[in-house]
């Protein structure tokens, strides 16, 4: 029994990976995360801009459109990957099948993660292959950014996948993410930080644990005083955030599946 679960696992993760990588939408990632790696090149060599004198710096500079590559990523890996199933009626093949829907979910879970993280890895290969020729040495600090940055994925991949689950139209479920990732979060944030709070339970701003290794702050709430204006800058804290991609998650995920087996599929 067992087996043959993980056997169905294994087939759903496959069949959807391969479809990820047959896509368009994949081709498209790729060109956008290539030119956003290769056009800061372009104007340093024009131009002659120096690198930094710091590896760190480079690393952290090459890196800096992280976020949005992931945004990005994970909106068109899972931003449908449910309510394209319902919108298309694919589910009928799948759904209909001796597949408990556990499995359904977690073998898309994982391979929009897996799809995603080809794109992820292209940037810090890049970095690495940049650290080398330039600096003839990398940072360890790259690889703690890597994990991070996988957590983060993996947190956006689960807030991707409920929005699938709720909204039967994959177009509609895909800018929802987007603008949830892109807009919504970093507003809210904002605001938060404007109004003196710490915004750490939201995902966007967890994420800036992904560049803050290459340069932690000595503090973690600076006080900016303009006038009798008082101003905060707020840096997240390491712990706190990965518990809180952590927790996203997992509540994420739960909720995806039980609104998923809730769902019927109708003529």
């Amino acid at each position: 029994m067992e087996n043959s679960v993980f056997n169905q696992l294994i087939t759903i993760v496959r069949f959807e990976f391969l479809k990820n990588l047959r896509r368009k939408r994949f081709f498209a990632l790729l060109i956008v995360t290539l030119l956003i790696i290769i056009l800061p090149h372009i104007i340093t060599a024009t131009f002659n801009i120096p690198y930094p004198e710091a590896a760190k710096i480079f690393a952290q500079n090459s890196l800096n459109m992280i976020e949005m590559i992931l945004i990005l990523s994970v909106s068109m890996f899972a931003g449908d990957i449910i309510s394209s199933e319902f919108d298309k009626r694919t589910g009928y093949v799948l759904m209909v099948n001796p597949v408990r829907r556990e499995i359904i979910l977690l073998g898309k879970f994982l391979s929009a993660a897996l799809s995603t993280m080809i794109i992820l890895m292209i940037p810090y290969v890049s970095c690495i292959v940049g650290l080398v020729i330039i600096y003839g040495e990398i940072v360890n600090e790259i690889f703690l950014s890597l994990a991070y940055a996988i957590i983060y994925m993996v947190s956006l991949v689960g807030l991707a996948i409920l929005f699938s689950s709720l909204i039967k139209n994959s177009t509609l479920s895909i800018i929802l993410t987007f603008l949830t990732l892109f807009l919504v979060m970093p507003i809210l944030s904002t605001v938060m930080v404007l109004t003196a709070h710490e915004p750490w339970f939201i995902l966007t701003y967890c994420s800036g644990i992904v560049l803050q290794v290459f340069n932690p702050p000595k503090e973690r709430v600076v006080e900016i005083k303009v006038g009798d204006t008082t101003f905060y800058q707020f840096y997240p804290d390491i712990a706190t955030s990965i518990m809180v991609m952590i927790g996203y998650t997992i509540i994420t995920v739960l909720l995806a599946l039980i609104i998923l087996k809730t769902k019927e599929l109708k003529d």
